[in-house]
C-alpha cells in the first residue's frame, strides 16, 4: 500500500503552513538554577533555533463561550491558547513561549498524524519563570 501523501506533497503543505504564521515567538527551555543558598530558581534559556513563527489563537472561548475547565485536576478560569510553531520546532511540556510582549506557558503538545506544523496547548503567563 502506498502512502497517502507523498513526502514531497507533505514538504509543500508544510512551507505552506508556516508561510501563513504572522507572528514571531521564541521558545524558552526552563532549567534549575542554584539559588546559593540551598534551593534553586527557574529560568528560561532560548531553545536552539531562536525566533520562529507562529500563529497565536484562543481556544474554545473565544467565540465568547465558558473559559472555566478542569485542568490538570484543578479547576480554572484561564483561557487556553493555541499556538502553532514551524514544523520540527522543539518546544516540550512546560517550557515558555514569549510572542507579543506576552509569554505563554506550554501545557501539552498536540500529537497529529501528517504533521504539518507543532501545534501547543498553552496558558497565558505573566511571570516567565512561574
Amino acid at each position: 500500500m502506498s502512502p497517502l501523501l507523498t513526502d514531497a506533497e507533505l514538504s509543500s503543505m508544510r512551507a505552506t503552513e508556516t508561510g501563513t504564521l504572522p507572528d514571531t515567538g521564541t521558545v524558552f527551555q526552563m532549567v534549575r538554577v542554584d539559588d546559593g543558598r540551598g534551593g534553586f530558581t527557574t529560568a528560561g534559556t532560548p531553545r536552539s533555533g531562536g525566533t520562529v513563527a507562529c500563529r497565536v489563537s484562543q481556544t474554545g472561548a473565544a467565540s465568547g463561550g465558558d473559559t472555566a475547565r478542569s485542568w490538570r485536576d484543578q479547576w480554572v478560569d484561564d483561557p487556553l491558547w493555541d499556538i502553532v510553531l514551524p514544523y520540527g520546532t522543539t518546544v516540550q511540556d512546560e517550557d515558555r513561549i514569549a510572542t507579543g510582549g506576552l509569554w505563554y506557558a506550554v501545557e501539552s503538545i498536540v500529537e497529529q498524524s501528517w504533521e504539518t506544523a507543532v501545534h501547543v496547548i498553552a496558558s497565558q503567563s505573566t511571570d516567565p519563570n512561574a
